[in-house]
């Protein structure tokens, strides 16, 4: 689902394409209902990224149900609004610190070789997200980050 449909089109036949999943590009109409057969539903938008963290995404909450995942890329707050909706609706929920510790485990392989232990960048993550929370530098409703 995108506002613009093309980058969906294209995002839509590359899943099909390169995966046995099946995939489609919908257009954004506010408030969007995640249809009943989904199964998993990503926010890779900036909408609930701090210091806007009470900004809300035009989705119908009421369409999110327990047997979806729902995955939020936004890493600060760890958990947004969207999160803390659907868990509370009984969907599965990944925060973004998941893709931003595996992203950059790749990434410094790629530049240097050496393959990092994840779990070691992820404890590294929330310390220093801890830390930033004392010092004022993560967003202020955001609960303290633990390791998933």
């Amino acid at each position: 689902m995108n506002r613009d449909t093309r980058p969906a089109d294209e995002l839509a036949q590359t899943i099909s394409g390169a995966t046995p999943t099946s995939a489609r590009a919908v257009p954004w109409t506010a408030p969007y209902g995640v249809p009943g057969e989904s199964e998993i539903l990503v926010n890779a938008t900036p909408v609930g990224l701090a210091p806007h963290v009470d900004d809300r995404l035009d989705l119908d909450m009421a369409s999110i149900g327990p047997d979806l995942l729902v995955c939020d890329v936004i890493m600060n707050p760890p958990q947004t609004h969207l999160l803390r909706t659907a868990a509370s609706r009984g969907a599965t929920v990944l925060d973004g610190r998941g893709m931003l510790v595996n992203q950059a485990a790749l990434n410094i392989r790629m530049w240097t070789g050496v393959q990092v232990d994840p779990a070691l960048l992820r404890t590294a993550l929330d310390r220093a997200m801890q830390d930033g929370c004392k010092e004022g530098l993560i967003a202020e409703n955001a609960p303290t980050p633990t390791a998933v």
